[in-house]
């Protein structure tokens, strides 16, 4: 247990049961929301009061994007622009960095439009581990200015003002052009032709729009027509893969006591 947690004088434990099928290291956020949500649950069966910023600290997540941490209790759209980098420090995942008590810098928080969202976990690509996530930070980063300029126009202009406009189109086009961005066009390398294959077929059934989550290799997408799109694809790929839709959540955890 960290150090951290001595101070409370906690006098009851939690063991933790974890069922379902949402896989880690996916692109879900699965273990920053489970991290945050033992935490939580400590507070509460020992009556202790906290805030958020306790429960993040704690955790030792929120070191990179605080994109993870933020939604987990508000949910909704979230845009920050992460943590100062000095000169001399190496460009890390948020599970390799040293706690940092700052939160994330946060441009901006609202509530997603209503629309639906398409998942597709790729069970015939493997996921990449931790000590693969670090390599890949390692020998991709920095990145140039240009890109990063490019990445900014795309979530700045497209993303962004498409959420706060609820302009779909835009959104979906924005989605798109982010992928050949720099940063994530590299995160696709990583899987080769089997993600571009999915990708590709994603569009001859329908979608609209495909973006990698996080480091992959699940894909998300809009489509016009959401339940053809996905009867189309799992006819090519059957029980390769797992492809379902969802609707965007503008609600973060809820607590049952």
């Amino acid at each position: 247990m960290h150090n951290g947690f001595s101070k409370y004088n906690f006098t009851k434990n939690i063991n933790v049961i974890i069922e379902g099928n949402i896989p880690t290291h996916s692109g879900f956020g699965t273990s920053t929301s489970i991290k945050l949500a033992c935490i939580e649950g400590l507070f509460l069966i020992n009556n202790k009061k906290y805030l958020p910023d306790t429960i993040v600290s704690l955790s030792g997540r929120g070191q990179t994007s605080g994109i993870g941490v933020r939604t987990y209790f508000e949910g909704g759209f979230v845009f920050d622009i992460g943590h100062e980098v000095n000169n001399n420090q190496n460009h890390l995942p948020s599970s390799q960095k040293e706690l940092n008590s700052e939160m994330s810098l946060l441009l901006r928080e609202c509530k997603m439009p209503e629309w639906e969202i398409g998942i597709c976990i790729p069970n015939f690509i493997s996921f990449k581990t931790e000590a693969e996530e670090v390599e890949f930070f390692k020998n991709t980063c920095p990145i140039s200015d240009e890109s990063v300029y490019e990445t900014l126009y795309h979530s700045v202009y497209g993303v962004l003002g498409a959420v706060l406009s609820g302009n779909k189109q835009i959104f979906e086009s924005s989605i798109n052009s982010l992928q050949n961005c720099k940063w994530k066009k590299t995160e696709r390398e990583l899987y080769g032709t089997h993600l571009k294959n999915l990708e590709k077929d994603l569009f001859n059934s329908g979608a609209t729009s495909v973006g990698m989550s996080s480091l992959g290799p699940t894909l998300y997408f809009t489509s016009e027509d959401m339940d053809n799109t996905i009867h189309l694809l799992r006819k090519i790929y059957d029980n390769k893969i797992e492809v379902y839709k969802s609707l965007t959540n503008n609600k973060g955890r809820v607590i049952d006591v």
